[in-house]
């Protein structure tokens, strides 16, 4: 109407003493608001449009008049100032002292959002499948199930539109509770300064449970066959060069595996490629943990029901001349016994198990000794029975003693 910002006629309502007109006109209609929200006919809404104020000022007047506490139905007015329809665990994070809680924090580290300053909102969005993980959360922050659906993406792809499986995100606006996820280290653009968490953010005993929630959100666990006689699998995690050499030490500490890390653009990724090593470092992760992702839980059950059916067979072995062909691993007779004949090596055969191989080749060497003491045995050149006459008389009495 006077053309003017609604900071400038803030402003001029404040210089006159008169900016809160709205609760001045609601404390004149205290009553009749009673009634109306007590009984529980009109939604927050529709009382706000009734008395032409807003969710603010309708919030304040209901914590002034101690309200809240009678219909707790109605709404949360929570430590930090918050409005909320549900009650939130806003000290949750204030201490990272159980399993679960260490598994949450390692998850919203990877797929988690922390607003901070002014918002403070903290956001975790998880695509349609993986549902059940942010459900969990819920209860566990608000006391139920409030998610949002995210409808799913259509973009192109090398001449293709791809169409993704759309997600659901977990909302709660708490100042308590972003300020206690900023001190256990999940702070707001955290993507390139990401730190492994302190022994004071993340104790010793439950830091396992915080790595396998971290693997869980940016992780990686995958199959895949490069020989037809063996299915490999591969473990990695990607976040910045310090929290994966970290997570490499402790992996190191507490499993005895060695981890590779490599630079990839402005992230590091951190891998494992040994199906026993990847075994030993989840079955660490997964012992006594209250929660995981199920998706990678059943690819980490097919690792180990693998590891049973098909064991690492040796690929080399302590007794001289025998080798193994990896190329034959799985298939007929893969040990190969050989000797040293004249310089050369010579295959003498073929058998499916080393010690079979040792026999094939001690037969061979105990045989070659024998035929060679067969042949040493014998003159190399016939006894002649009756020397010759004439000329060839000379020269056989000069080669028949030499043999």
């Amino acid at each position: 109407m006077t053309g003017a910002s609604p900071v400038t006629i803030l402003s001029i309502l404040r210089k006159h003493g008169i900016d809160n007109v709205s609760q001045s006109i609601l404390d004149g209609r205290r009553d009749e608001l009673m009634v109306d929200y007590l009984d529980d006919k009109l939604t927050l809404k529709q009382l706000c449009e009734k008395y032409s104020v807003s969710k603010t000022t309708l919030r304040q007047a209901v914590n002034r008049w101690e309200l809240s506490e009678l219909t707790p139905h109605r709404g949360h007015a929570s430590e930090s100032g918050g409005w909320s329809k549900y009650c939130k665990n806003e000290h949750y994070f204030d201490q990272i002292d159980t399993p679960e809680k260490a598994y949450w924090l390692g998850l919203i580290y990877a797929d988690g959002y922390n607003g901070e300053s002014p918002t403070w909102s903290f956001v975790l969005g998880l695509k349609s499948s993986d549902m059940e993980l942010v459900e969990k959360l819920s209860v566990c922050i608000m006391g139920c199930t409030r998610l949002t659906r995210v409808k799913p993406s259509v973009h192109e792809w090398k001449g293709q539109m791809i169409r993704g499986s759309g997600a659901y995100r977990l909302t709660v606006y708490s100042r308590c509770l972003s300020e206690a996820l900023a001190r256990a280290g999940a702070r707001r653009n955290k993507s390139m300064t990401l730190q492994f968490p302190t022994v004071d953010q993340v104790p010793s005993h439950l830091v396992r449970h915080f790595m396998l929630g971290y693997f869980d959100g940016d992780g990686c666990l995958a199959s895949y066959q490069r020989m037809p006689y063996r299915k490999r699998y591969s473990f990695s995690i990607i976040s910045t060069t310090q929290f994966c050499t970290e997570f490499g030490r402790v992996l190191e500490r507490e499993v005895g595996v060695k981890s590779h890390t490599h630079k990839q653009l402005k992230m590091t990724i951190l891998t494992l490629n040994k199906n026993d090593e990847i075994e030993k470092v989840l079955r660490w992760m997964y012992q006594d943990t209250p929660v995981w992702l199920p998706r990678k839980r059943a690819i980490y059950d097919q690792l180990c029901a693998y590891n049973i059916s098909h064991p690492k067979a040796p690929t080399y072995s302590k007794h001289k001349g025998i080798t193994f062909d990896k190329a034959k691993l799985g298939k007929k007779n893969p040990w190969i016994a050989r000797v040293r004949i004249d310089g050369k090596d010579k295959t003498v055969g073929c058998a499916p198990t080393e010690e079979e191989a040792v026999r094939l080749r001690t037969a061979f060497l105990s045989r070659l000794e024998t035929v060679s003491k067969m042949d040493a045995s014998l003159p190399l050149v016939s006894p002649i029975q009756a020397p010759p006459e004439g000329p060839l008389a000379d020269v056989v009495s000069v080669i028949q003693p030499h043999g």
